[in-house]
């Protein structure tokens, strides 16, 4: 977050933007005393107390920006982008996520990266009060089960964000999205298939399967009993068996 700093995760297709070109601004986020500028050149202004009010890093803006008019310049091209500074403003401003976050059903590995790049964004700077108002959204949009609306595959987003934000009780949320049965007997067909249902790690996108982190993997597959019945139970008790062992080893 350093505009000093080398540019991470740029490729020879994605060249650096020239230093001399002025950055374009938000059509959403434009008026405010502070100023942030994505990794592809966008400038957001928004009111300072929000900002402070999300976390301590930013609090402290003057001395990461080396600039006394609160001007943050981020250079992450993988997650410091304009989407994310948006869907970050919208959090911290409005408690939701922008329309166009929600993309096309049918797209689960670009939805399941849309949720894992702002979730990176708040835990670099520390944003956990925000961290929960994203699950909270999530949890509503997504995960809340509605007739004709909810199949398993809604159910990866939440996933990852719960195994990216250790929440195991969000990823058993996600594991259940699409049922409104506890022990999901009574579940429409295809949801019972094993050879369809994408939470199981071996259905999962490659894409997707790299962004949940090793353990929970590991739990998922391992809980597996070829049948959703009894899945979460399982996968709820080898997590616990991850965690009591991760504490022995520190």
């Amino acid at each position: 977050m350093n505009n000093k700093r080398k540019r991470e995760g740029a490729t020879a297709a994605d060249p650096p933007p020239d230093d001399t070109t002025p950055p374009t601004d938000d059509t959403t986020w434009s008026a405010g005393d502070f100023t942030l500028i994505s990794s592809n050149n966008v400038r957001f202004r928004v009111d300072s107390c929000f900002i402070f009010a999300a976390s301590a890093a930013f609090s402290d803006a003057r001395g990461l920006s080396g600039d006394a008019n609160k001007t943050v310049t981020f250079t992450d091209t993988g997650f410091e982008t304009k989407e994310t500074l948006g869907d970050f403003f919208s959090l911290v401003t409005l408690g939701k996520l922008p329309p166009e976050f929600f993309v096309d059903g049918n797209k689960y590995s670009d939805a399941c990266e849309r949720v894992a790049r702002p979730v990176t964004f708040l835990q670099k700077y520390g944003c956990g009060a925000i961290i929960e108002v994203l699950k909270a959204v999530i949890h509503s949009e997504i995960l809340v089960w509605r007739p004709n609306r909810v199949t398993p595959r809604d159910g990866l987003p939440g996933l990852v964000l719960g195994a990216m934000t250790d929440d195991v009780d969000f990823c058993v949320l996600a594991m259940q999205a699409g049922c409104q049965v506890d022990d999901l007997v009574t579940c429409p067909i295809d949801f019972c298939r094993p050879d369809s249902y994408d939470l199981v790690p071996i259905n999962m996108p490659l894409r997707v399967a790299r962004l949940i982190p090793t353990d929970y993997l590991w739990a998922l597959s391992y809980s597996w009993p070829g049948k959703v019945e009894g899945w979460r139970n399982k996968f709820v008790a080898l997590m616990k068996e991850v965690k009591e062992s991760n504490s022995k080893r520190t």
